[in-house]
């Protein structure tokens, strides 16, 4: 019985299945048309078009406008206005889905205070929609426009338009009158198609809250940027403030202003501003701490705006990727110049701060830079950074005049005609040279230390037409060091008054040298005998050099060893040259230097030993004295730092007095008490020339 009962229950429940099945297809059909119809009237609740009576004033109640209450308005609402119409928000927010002007061009007025939330804005005609002061318009779906027919959010006094969702905005945004409104894009992705402002009307505020880009062009009194904005064209602005720890502002096109001046400010240190279009910045690029941001140019520019803010609150980091010309200041802590690219410093009386360098260390450096105050080259730019120190830069074109207050390490320099290039600091040339431009040309050195000026290789020279001016009157003055060499007969080589030149090389040719009362010209102890230091070629006359200047010959030269000091000079002022140059020779006390006139045209320097006789009442000393001291300078020519020194005490360089050196000659004399030559020379010397001294003061005694 139990069996029967069992399969008769499975027979029925495989029956009632079988039954299921076939009328499955049936009940699903049903549940489709049923479905559908309710969701389509579902649709049809919550996107309701509502015709908007024209002039009417639409309210929470009477979402039509025709003056009853009795329609309150819905979320799902899309107002179609055929003309005008006034949306009063009164106190509370009202929230639809579209505004849609219709078959005519439309213009509505959002009164009220409580704001208007309108999903998408489309324009099938003309629709202007103008918010009162004190409410805002918000949209957060891409707006429409049908061709030829235009969509404006105009802002009355305090009015707002305000973009809450990622869209693409194509409508302008206009300011009744100058200063009005504040528009406002919340952190989320927006492309902004349409007009800001107008060049007559600013906007008051633009405050850039997403990762915004505009492409049209953008009228405000301020903008506030705390996302990455792209300006893609002309930006209008007198204020611009970039906020947010790492935010970048990229300007496509023109920065300015209709009134006093753009300025755009950074305020943190990973703050970025990209210049990527060839208009003009006519505006000022400042950070509020010194340091801060980046500014990157990487298309052809134009700034005729200060960069930085002062002297001591300068922008971290610019670097020109691209062609760059600058006519105002420059405030930066590094300046980088991409290969190939140029620097264009077209500023009057202007200076530009910060180190500028190419953009990696290379062969032949990187980056060019120019310097053209408008063809007028009185005209001064300063650089008051090193240059190319880290990594040098390939060329430096001077067409008017500049003043480079720090080191220089350049591939080339070229100084244009009638043009002066000042250098207070050493100078490193590479294979481009040092070129001048004509006999207006000058570069020069005159600084308040020492300076020294270098090149990479034996023929990387100082050459072209002009002229080199030593004005450097310090210690040290200019060393023409490793084969800084001038090289052509067309430069006239000048010492001013009471300033200092040393040259390390022989084989200079020039078309003169001109020496002042007081100027010194020294020959370093590098200088072999034979050498000859100048080829003057038939032009230095009586009147070059002068004979209350000062010529210092090379600490090692001696014992009948001659050196051509000037080859080829005037012959028919061949005597009197040779006049001046005695006149202005430097005799040690133990050596006699004298001029005189060989191969008809040159002025040879002879060295001759004196006498120890001659040389005790040269010195002042003793005839003992004049032995020890001489004894001491044999000593000391074996070493490099031994010849330096004793340059020094012979010639009186570097601090060394007539008394100090009578007082070292005294000292180096044997004495009758024995005193150790260390400690004698220890109060005498210092430095490097102690320990030679003493030394030899050690020798002598033992």
């Amino acid at each position: 019985m139990m069996n029967k009962a069992i399969n008769t229950l499975v027979l029925a429940t495989v029956d009632s299945l079988t039954k299921f099945k076939n009328k499955l297809a049936y009940y699903l059909a049903i549940f489709a048309m049923v479905f559908g119809s309710t969701f389509g009237t579902m649709n049809a609740a919550y996107a309701a078009d509502v015709a908007v009576t024209d002039s009417g004033t639409i309210l929470a109640g009477n979402k039509n406008g025709d003056g009853t209450a009795n329609d309150a308005i819905a979320v799902s609402d899309q107002l179609v206005i055929n003309n005008n119409a006034t949306i009063n928000t009164a106190s509370t927010l009202i929230d639809i889905t579209e505004i849609q002007s219709d078959t005519n061009n439309t213009a509505l007025t959002l009164s009220g205070t409580g704001g208007l939330l309108a999903d998408k804005l489309n324009a099938e005609k003309d629709l202007t929609i103008s918010v009162n002061d004190g409410n805002f318009l918000s949209t957060g779906v891409t707006s429409t426009e049908t061709s030829g027919e235009v969509l404006t959010i105009d802002l009355i006094d305090s009015g707002q338009f305000r973009i809450v969702a990622a869209m693409t905005n194509v409508g302008d945004v206009t300011a009744d009158a100058d200063g009005d409104g504040v528009m406002t894009i919340s952190n989320v992705a927006v492309t902004h198609t349409g007009l800001i402002g107008s060049a007559d009307l600013d906007l008051g505020t633009l405050n850039s809250g997403g990762a915004t880009t505009y492409n049209g062009a953008v009228h405000a009194k301020t903008v506030n940027v705390s996302k990455n904005a792209v300006f893609a064209v002309d930006l209008f602005a007198n204020v611009v403030e970039i906020t947010g720890t790492a935010t970048t502002l990229t300007m496509s096109d023109k920065l300015t202003t209709a009134g006093a001046g753009s300025t755009v400010t950074m305020n943190a240190t990973g703050q970025k501003i990209i210049l990527n279009g060839a208009d003009v910045i006519a505006g000022i690029l400042t950070v509020s701490d010194d340091g801060f941001g980046e500014i990157n140019v990487t298309a052809a520019k134009t700034i005729s705006g200060k960069i930085g803010t002062s002297t001591t609150v300068r922008v971290g980091t610019l670097n020109i990727d691209h062609n760059l010309t600058s006519t105002g200041e420059i405030n930066a802590d590094a300046i980088t110049v991409k290969a190939a690219k140029t620097f264009n410093a077209n500023g009057v009386t202007k200076s530009v701060r910060g180190t500028v360098n190419g953009e990696v260390n290379a062969n032949g450096g990187q980056g060019i830079i120019v310097v053209n105050s408008s063809g007028n080259a009185t005209k001064i730019l300063t650089f008051e950074g090193e240059v190319g120190t880290t990594a040098e830069v390939d060329l430096i074109t001077l067409t008017t005049e500049a003043t480079f207050q720090k080191d220089v390490k350049s591939d080339g320099i070229t100084i244009a005609a009638a043009t002066t290039g000042i250098f207070t600091g050493n100078l490193t040339i590479g294979a481009e040279d040092l070129t001048l431009g004509d006999a207006a040309a000058i570069a020069e050195f005159n600084g308040t230390s020492t300076q020294t000026i270098t090149t990479g290789a034996a023929a990387e020279l100082i050459d072209g037409t002009g002229i080199v001016l030593v004005s450097n009157t310090s210690e040290g003055g200019v060393i023409f060091g490793a084969n800084a060499k001038m090289s052509t007969a067309t430069i006239n080589f000048q010492v001013a008054a009471n300033a200092k030149a040393t040259t390390t090389l022989a084989g200079h040719v020039v078309l003169d040298v001109t020496t002042n009362a007081g100027s010194i010209l020294k020959l370093d102890d590098t200088i072999a005998a034979a050498d000859i230091i100048f080829t003057a070629t038939e032009t230095l006359d009586a009147a070059s050099i002068h004979a209350s200047s000062l010529i210092k010959m090379p600490a090692n030269f001696d014992g009948g060893e001659t050196i051509v000091l000037f080859a080829e000079v005037a012959n028919a002022d061949v005597a009197a040259i040779a006049l001046d140059v005695n006149s202005a020779l430097i005799d040690t006390g133990l050596v006699n230097y004298v001029a005189t006139v060989t191969s008809t045209d040159d002025i040879t320097v002879t060295a001759t030993e004196t006498t120890n006789a001659q040389a005790a009442n040269t010195l002042s000393v003793t005839t003992n004295e004049a032995i020890a001291l001489r004894q001491a300078r044999t000593a000391m020519l074996t070493t490099a730092a031994g010849l330096d020194s004793m340059g020094n005490i012979l010639s009186l360089e570097n601090g060394i007095t007539a008394s100090s050196r009578k007082t070292f000659v005294e000292q180096a004399a044997p004495q009758n008490d024995m005193i150790s030559g260390s400690a004698v020379a220890t109060s005498a010397m210092t430095g490097t020339v102690q320990g030679i001294v003493s030394n030899r003061m050690a020798s002598l005694r033992s």
